[in-house]
This record gives C-alpha cells, structure tokens and sequence, in this order.
C-alpha cells in the first residue's frame, strides 16, 4: 500500500513523460503502445506554441547561439563504408564515383503537426485572397524533408501520412511509442508546426514573429536536441531567434517515450512573415535546416552535445 502511494506521487510529479534523463536509471519502464494506454487528453491543453497562454510564454526561455556550437564527442562518429573498387576498367574507362553508404544512427519520427480538420490553424487572407493553410504548409515541410532523407540514407517514418484528420494526439503519441518498440534504431520525435501570436494588428494580423523550438523540461536529451535545431534553423532562415523554451503542456512531448521536440517555423499571421511561408523557396530553407540538424546529429549522436 505504502510503495503504491509512493508510486502515485512520483508519476503526479513526474508529468507523465517516459524518458529518463540520466543514464544510470535501470528500472526499465513500460512503454504505452495503444491508445487506451495514454492519459486522457485535457480540452484545455495547449498542442503547440500558438496555444501556450500568454503569460507562460516567456518562462524558461534559453537563448541559442546562432554559432555553430562544437561538440563535446563521447563516442566515434558513426563512419561510412568505403566504396568497392571499380572493377573491369580500362585507361579509356575511369572508374565512376559512388558515394559511400550511410550508417543509420536514429529513426527519425517526423510529425507534421495537425490535420485538416484541426480548428483555427490558418492565417487571415491577403488582398490577393490567399491563406497559410498550417496542416498544409507542415506536410509541405515535411515532405521535403522526406526527399532529402531518403537521398541521403538516414532513416525516418512519416507519423501522420493522413491529411483528413484532427489533431489526433493519442494516435500520434501511441503510434511513435509502438515504433520504440519496434525499431531496430533508437528513435527521436520530431514535431514541425508554424505559429501564430496574438492578433494585435489590424486585419487580425499579429506582431509576433521568428522561431523557437519547444522540449519537455525533464528530457535534457530533448533539450541537446532542440538547441541543434534551434541553431540550424535560425542560421538557415535569419529570421528572429524566439530561442529554446520548455515546459510540461504539450501532450507530444510529455508522454513521447523517447527524446522529443517541437519546432515553430515562423508565425503565419504575421502578415510578412506568413506570405514568405506560402513560398517553396521559404518551405525548402525550413527543411533544409531540418535535414541539416539531422545529420549533424547522425554525425555525433546528441549525447556528444553539451547540454
């Protein structure tokens, strides 16, 4: 009865997440793989940045050097295979290059944020009638990433390939806990959102701008993690460093039960900021510094980062 209590205590205090933030930890814990085993879900829950209440926003936020920030390595970069030597060829014939083979360190589990019919997850309409739709511009996103990842060999899994869904945030959850599971590479939870601030402006429009990237306050492999991708993407963009912010509200990363992150890509109601994002041009930079942090990350490992 007294171990029970005490068991009870802990998981209140603990805000749920699975992840253990030290390495000498060996009670093993039980992964949740279904819906039924999750939490129920709060109506008054924020998902993402845009629904963090005003006064929250500004706690905990670390501000990440845009530099690059060398890394601390405690174990060898994963190495790439030599290519074998050309066979059957004459001085009239070179040898054609080949590029050596990728060693998958992670499985990247990209999350395009919400769906179609998620409420309220679109900016105000320009003179000209045009509209960031976020479920759209998020699959954009992700879908360039996908490209590039797959050009590259690192391994990834498209968490939510629907587009005619909610939020859906216990199947999210459960079907990234199920590859846990599953998954030969330990993987890492990847959630791609863009903002919105407080309307302010004429047109409903808002003066909030930039990027931030959101980790659970426990995981300090969440927060190695988002500083990586902080970095990257304000060095790809150049847009306003909002910096690395934490917190125990968003349902994805309080009950991912690997090391987790959510990134804020711009503000789509910031009347500039959001016409840059219908742009292909503005999409692809976004990716790339997503694909960027990746392979710094397949290069190292973020346990070879300093917090």
């Amino acid at each position: 009865m007294l171990q029970a209590i005490i068991d009870f205590f802990k998981n209140l205090f603990s805000g749920g997440k699975k992840e253990t933030t030290s390495s000498s930890a060996t009670t093993p814990v039980e992964t949740p793989t279904t819906e039924d085993d999750l939490p129920e879900i709060v109506d008054v829950e924020p998902q993402d940045g845009a629904d963090m209440p005003l006064e929250e926003l500004d706690e905990d936020v670390v501000l990440v050097n845009v530099e690059v920030d060398v890394p601390v390595i405690e174990e060898d970069p994963v190495t790439t295979s030599e290519p074998d030597a050309p066979t059957n060829t004459t001085d009239s014939d070179p040898p054609k290059e080949t590029t050596p083979a990728h060693t998958p360190r992670y499985l990247w589990i990209l999350d395009n944020g919400h769906g179609q019919k998620t409420k309220g997850k679109r900016s105000p309409k320009w003179e000209d009638g045009k509209q960031v739709l976020e479920y759209e511009l998020n699959r954009g996103v992700v879908k360039k990433i996908i490209e590039s990842l797959e050009a590259k060999g690192v391994q990834y899994h498209n968490l939510v390939p629907e587009e005619n869904v909610g939020n859906i945030l216990k199947t999210r959850v459960a079907r990234a806990n199920a590859l846990k599971v599953t998954s030969d590479l330990p993987p890492v939870y990847i959630s791609i959102h863009s903002n919105a601030g407080p309307e302010d402006q004429p047109g409903n429009w808002s003066s909030a701008k930039g990027i931030e990237t959101w980790y659970y306050r426990t995981s300090l492999d969440g927060r190695k993690i988002a500083k990586i991708f902080q970095k990257n993407l304000i060095s790809k963009t150049k847009w306003s460093n909002r910096g690395v912010r934490t917190g125990m509200a968003f349902y994805v990363l309080k009950y991912t039960s690997m090391p987790a992150i959510l990134t804020e890509n711009g503000f789509f109601n910031h009347k500039i900021e959001g016409r840059k994002l219908l742009k292909e041009e503005t999409r692809q930079l976004i990716a790339d510094a997503h694909v960027n942090a990746i392979i710094e990350i397949e290069k190292y490992g973020f346990k070879g980062f300093q917090g």
